[in-house]
């Protein structure tokens, strides 16, 4: 028996512990979607994603950035999070 040309394929996973297993079906009715649907969905975004190593040969084609004050931008940053703080804190 030969497979047709428009053949969908498929993954199977192996030893999936059970307490993930619970929770991804949890998660996939809570969707209201077939498991199956549910991990398509995860791999999708997944593989959507570019990997460390795509990501790292794209930063490394990137022309670098000069002179920028790294201290400052996170002083200003953690001075605006303090003041942001202390507004909630306040009320």
């Amino acid at each position: 028996m030969h497979a047709s040309v428009d053949a969908v394929p498929a993954i199977q996973v192996r030893d999936v512990p059970p307490d993930l297993h619970r929770r991804l079906r949890e998660r996939a009715a809570a969707d209201r979607v077939t498991l199956s649907a549910y991990v398509l969905r995860l791999l999708e975004r997944d593989a959507a994603k570019p990997s460390t190593r795509e990501w790292l040969d794209r930063l490394a084609e990137r022309e670098p950035v000069g002179e920028v004050d790294v201290i400052g931008a996170l002083q200003g940053s953690r001075s605006d999070r303090d003041l942001r703080a202390a507004r909630v804190l306040r009320h």
